[in-house]
């Protein structure tokens, strides 16, 4: 995407069954719905889809989630979205078209998502989607959403909406509650799990990380409570100092429990190691080079190995709670 021009978003909206897909007449033929979007800070798909989401349900009149994120074309973004009510009345010149139907397509674009969503429809099963990525999903998480909440004595004031998604790392949703907003988060499955890691800095920052009011460790799904406060993401970043300083405190706090981080799953990145997967990484120049040029100079080796020597010799360490490393 460039970052300061408005992208397209072309959305392929199959029906609760996937027997049809939403389409609008265009010139004798069916175009798949699209909306435009300013640019935000960051030009990261996951961060446009509560966006993509308030648009089409305003021009569809539809309840539905993104689903997965198919193509990057660029100044155009093709992605699939998953109804979640039953269909209601459509605005002029929107159809559910039949999946068997032989469809003229208007534009190029609309010929080449079809083909993109052909494809993706074979994989859902595949290990490489993520499992908030497929049918379903949306609809058994907001139930133990609702499930959990309730059990916690919150009352919910608000629909379920879906805040991050289609990509493969995590899932966000968010409900209005009696006791203010409330986060849901699906996590990546590989270790450490994130409940795991909460729960393990609650015990000396339990202020500085979220409160979990429930939590799936199997399925890698927590419930926490809002922060209160302002958001990082609009600021200046001269306003970070603060932020990062208190950052900085928890990871070396963490240090002395580098064990226990390490039962937890966390990837050793301590320099002890890492000097030991540099000297690896020194020795393969096939991995260096690509196997195409000719290996790194001995003398680059070796400035590269003495700087890993160097910092094994001074074993700071702590834990990187951003990206769950030592």
């Amino acid at each position: 995407m460039d970052p300061d021009e408005p992208a397209a978003y072309c959305c392929i909206i199959p029906n609760m069954t996937q027997s049809a897909i939403l389409v609008h007449r265009a010139g004798g033929g069916y175009k798949f719905p699209s909306v435009r979007l300013p640019p935000l800070r960051l030009p990261f798909f996951p961060d446009y889809v509560p966006h993509i989401r308030q648009e089409l349900r305003r021009a569809t009149g539809q309840e539905m989630t993104v689903l997965r994120h198919l193509q990057d074309l660029g100044d155009v973004q093709i992605c699939v979205m998953e109804v979640q009510a039953a269909p209601g009345s459509l605005p002029d010149d929107y159809v559910w078209l039949e999946c068997g139907e032989e469809a003229t397509w208007a534009d190029e674009l609309s010929a080449l998502a079809w083909q993109a969503w052909s494809v993706a429809r074979t994989d859902e099963a595949s290990l490489l989607v993520a499992p908030w990525e497929r049918n379903g999903w949306f609809a058994d998480a907001a139930l133990w959403m609702q499930t959990r909440l309730h059990e916690a004595g919150y009352l919910l004031t608000g629909p379920i909406e879906q805040l991050k998604g289609a990509w493969g790392w995590s899932s966000l949703l968010t409900v209005e509650t009696d006791r203010g907003m409330v986060y849901f988060k699906a996590d990546y499955d590989r270790p450490p799990k994130e409940v795991a890691v909460v729960r393990k800095l609650a015990q000396r920052w339990p202020r500085n990380v979220p409160h979990l009011i429930a939590a799936d460790a199997e399925r890698n799904w927590m419930l926490m409570s809002g922060f209160a406060g302002v958001s990082l993401e609009p600021l200046d970043t001269n306003q970070y100092l603060s932020a990062v300083s208190l950052f900085a405190k928890i990871q070396r706090s963490s240090a002395p429990d580098i064990n226990e981080w390490r039962q937890l799953g966390c990837p050793d990145m301590t320099p002890g190691n890492l000097l030991r997967l540099t000297k690896q990484l020194l020795a393969n120049t096939a991995v260096l080079t690509g196997g195409e040029r000719a290996a790194p100079r001995r003398a680059d080796r070796t400035r590269a190995e003495a700087a890993a020597d160097r910092a094994d010799a001074d074993p700071a360490c702590c834990f990187d709670a951003a990206e769950r490393n030592l």
